[in-house]
């Protein structure tokens, strides 16, 4: 109809409708994900360093923050139950409690292991000596 007629109002009535129905896709999709029963329900996030060295230590403790800040941005309750710090900086493992509706849906998918690929801010020998080789 649209090739038809150059009628602005019907092409605002059709990017309206448009809209409408991607937001309503997105809203069943949302919901279609959060089906199962559990996915209700709040959750217990465990993040542990699995090499007790300073670099996995400091990378737990910064995914710790992630979540920390991805649930305080979506307003849900969050306590730390238990934490064990790690020898020279971040942790080793800590247990965190999200208090909310839908917690375990979102976060069923964040299972195995994380990995960060940087140059440690604790080797400074190896960093400078890849800088001057």
């Amino acid at each position: 109809m649209l090739e038809l007629s150059a009628d602005e109002q019907l092409w605002q009535e059709a990017q309206t409708n448009l809209t409408q129905l991607q937001q309503e896709l997105e809203t069943a999709e949302i919901r279609q994900l959060l089906s199962d029963s559990h996915d209700k329900k709040g959750a217990l996030l465990t993040i542990t360093a699995e090499v007790d060295n300073a670099d996995s230590q400091y990378w737990a403790y910064m995914l710790l923050q992630m979540y920390w800040r991805w649930g305080k941005s979506h307003n849900y309750q969050l306590d730390v139950v238990e934490i064990s710090e790690g020898n020279e900086s971040g942790v080793k493992y800590a247990t965190l409690e999200i208090t909310a509706s839908c917690a375990y849906g979102y976060l069923k998918s964040e299972t195995g292991t994380h990995q960060l690929q940087q140059i440690s801010p604790f080797d400074v020998i190896n960093r400078l000596a890849d800088e001057f080789s």
